[in-house]
């Protein structure tokens, strides 16, 4: 998948869920261990448990586009706050 086809899903996802959490594709420095999918994950940052159902339920109606995209389903990791200032904290410096 090149570069500019995951920018673009990354900005589809942003624009249909308002922008409200970061997101990144999976960086294999940061997120151990092998899974299955790994090349079609993405990080969702600072999203509280209650509002994941909220994510997916955004996402839905571009997820077949996502698909033909990148020829794959995603997969989201979804990291709380709380997950996300103790793991991450060095992706999201205060300014």
């Amino acid at each position: 998948m090149t570069r500019k086809t995951r920018t673009e899903v990354l900005r589809l996802i942003e624009k249909a869920t308002n922008y409200l959490y970061p997101l990144r594709w999976v960086d294999e420095k940061t997120t151990t261990g092998d899974f299955d999918g790994r090349e079609v994950a993405i990080d969702v940052f600072l999203i509280p448990t209650a509002n994941q159902v909220d994510f997916l339920t955004q996402v839905r109606p571009i997820r077949g586009l996502i698909r033909e995209m990148t020829g794959h389903r995603c997969i989201f990791i979804f990291h709380s706050p709380e997950a996300t200032i103790a793991y991450y904290s060095h992706l999201f410096p205060v300014t």
